[in-house]
């Protein structure tokens, strides 16, 4: 069985905040039921220096800190399925946007597959997730007369695409070595990789089970979140496996005398292959030493995998980290001193501080900086990084060798592209010196006050949904959604415009453009607006705002 570290102490925002940007959690656990919760925060321990595991909040999710294996760690729970408000992928992005880990991992409980060649208790590890609820159905012999179409049952064509697991991830999962679990009821799991099936279904059905498995002769068992985590993680450039265990064969018999069993065989896997910490060189990983001494929950820890002495490494890693954070809490008091806030809009000021802080932690987390100069003039910025030389104003990832890295230099040419109307960027690499020089100026008097903020949706779909509507200016009277171009399925575009209305307040005006040749969503909006009589929520289809 786990470790019993079933009690918690509530954090703050400032402390849940030092652990986020000190980048110590590498390791993303996402659950869907409560015994699998359970069976995960067992398998937890307590940062060092502290008794329990860390609690944090923000507006709609809830967040467990703690180590898992040799590793910081943190778990959250989604809602049944990849789909609704706090289904797997809404849930996925969100954590992935606040936390930004290294590795997104989902243990828990599945279906099996076929019991003559598989067993209670036997581990599916995703090689890959088919996500079979997207399909096209369609009448079987469009040529006969319309009174067959009654009759005869539909032609159902699968139209989802396999989403391949993370190759690291994946690897040290069908390597695993040294692991010896078992359990009187079952004995030892058998390791089954594949193809694992997933949708919003709760199967009970052989028959529906027969029909699922019968186009797809590759898959190896089912479940109900793969597609949401899979889905979310790989839109983000993200690490990401399922391991889940059988605890039932989806048909007529299917009961819960397996469940809690099953859960505790896929998280006992996934917390010994991360109790390695040569388990992930190319990564990186950090692993967890100490707590400090200097009031913040921790800030001492050691990469690992590095020819140095471990005393070396240490005070390497929390040298650089210190004139990192140094360097952002300067941007930081920069950006928010009242005068700025002449020379560009709050939603500006906003997201430019999100942008210079992703540039300096790039700079020192994989550009190998070990200095950072920040200097302020009346209408400029000026960050200075020795290290790597890269541009953050191109729309591509930084190389470092066969690795790379995405994410936030994704973020940071959004940025700069939509808001050049507000300030200047310019770049360039300092040959006799070794640095990376970047300019952000402003032009005094510049400032907009805006009243209508413009969105898309591919702005909110890339996991931003909290960071563009968390904190709304109150100069804002009006958000513009445009989905016209970025969603048509009409699942998503009610659950994302629910999603922007529960975040803004009541008397901000939401429009959500959508698509002329798209009348299914905007009927089905209107009816969402009409039957939940929501006041602060406009629709405009063919020009016309209804």
């Amino acid at each position: 069985m786990g470790h019993m570290y079933l009690q918690y102490s509530d954090i703050n925002e400032d402390q849940a905040r030092s652990i986020r940007d000190s980048g110590i959690v590498g390791l993303l656990l996402i659950t869907a039921t409560q015994i699998e919760k359970e069976t995960v925060h067992r398998y937890m321990t307590p940062l060092q220096g502290h008794n329990s595991l860390l609690c944090t909040r923000t507006e709609f999710d809830t967040y467990f800190v703690g180590q898992f294996g040799v590793y910081g760690a943190v778990h959250i729970q989604c809602s049944a399925g990849s789909t609704g408000r706090f289904g797997a992928h809404l849930t996925t992005m969100a954590a992935i946007h606040h936390w930004q880990p290294f590795f997104i991992v989902m243990p828990g409980i599945a279906f099996g597959r076929d019991p003559k060649k598989q067993k209670m208790g036997d581990i599916l590890i995703s090689e890959a997730i088919d996500p079979y609820g997207l399909v096209k159905i369609q009448d079987q012999f469009p040529s006969l007369p319309d009174f067959f179409d009654y009759i005869l049952p539909p032609k159902i064509i699968d139209r989802g695409k396999h989403i391949p697991a993370g190759p690291i991830l994946f690897n040290r999962f069908t390597n695993v070595v040294n692991w010896h679990w078992t359990h009187s009821d079952i004995g030892t799991p058998n390791l089954k990789n594949g193809v694992v099936v997933s949708g919003d279904e709760l199967i009970s059905s052989r028959r529906r089970k027969r029909t699922l498995f019968k186009s797809r002769p590759e898959a190896i068992g089912g479940e109900m979140e793969g597609a949401g985590v899979s889905a979310a993680a790989s839109r983000c450039n993200k690490e990401w496996i399922i391991v889940k265990s059988i605890c039932d064969w989806g048909d007529k018999h299917k009961d819960d005398k397996y469940q809690k069993i099953a859960a505790e065989a896929s998280t006992a896997l996934c917390h010994h292959v991360f109790s390695s910490p040569n388990a992930f060189p190319r990564l990186k990983a950090f692993q967890i030493i100490q707590n400090s001494n200097d009031g913040g929950i921790f800030t001492k820890f050691e990469v690992v995998n590095e020819d140095k002495p471990a005393e070396d490494k240490k005070n390497i890693v929390n040298s650089r980290l210190k004139r990192m954070w140094t360097a952002i809490e300067k941007v930081r008091s920069t950006l928010e001193s009242s005068k700025f806030s002449d020379l560009i809009s709050p939603k500006a000021r906003q997201i430019l501080l999100f942008g210079m802080c992703e540039i300096i932690d790039n700079g020192f987390t994989h550009g190998n900086a070990a200095n950072c100069e920040i200097s302020v003039k009346d209408s400029s910025i000026t960050i200075s990084l020795d290290g790597k030389p890269f541009d953050p104003g191109k729309e591509s990832v930084l190389a470092i060798g066969n690795d790379s890295y995405g994410g936030g230099l994704f973020t940071i040419h959004k940025m700069l592209n939509d808001f050049l109307n507000e300030f200047s960027y310019s770049y360039q690499f300092d040959e006799r010196i070794l640095r990376n020089i970047i300019v952000f100026s402003f032009a005094k008097g510049s400032v907009r006050q805006e009243s209508v903020l413009e969105l898309n949706a591919r702005d909110l779909i890339e996991g931003q949904l909290h960071f563009f509507l968390g904190d709304i200016p109150s100069g804002y009277k009006k958000i513009v959604l445009d989905i016209s171009k970025d969603m048509k399925m009409i699942s998503f575009s009610s659950h994302l415009v629910l999603q922007v209305l529960d975040l803004i307040p009541a008397s901000v005006m939401l429009e959500v453009k959508v698509a002329e040749d798209d009348s299914y969503v905007y009927e089905f909006l209107m009816r969402m607006k009409v039957r939940r009589e929501i006041k602060n929520l406009e629709i405009s289809f063919r020009g016309i705002v209804y």
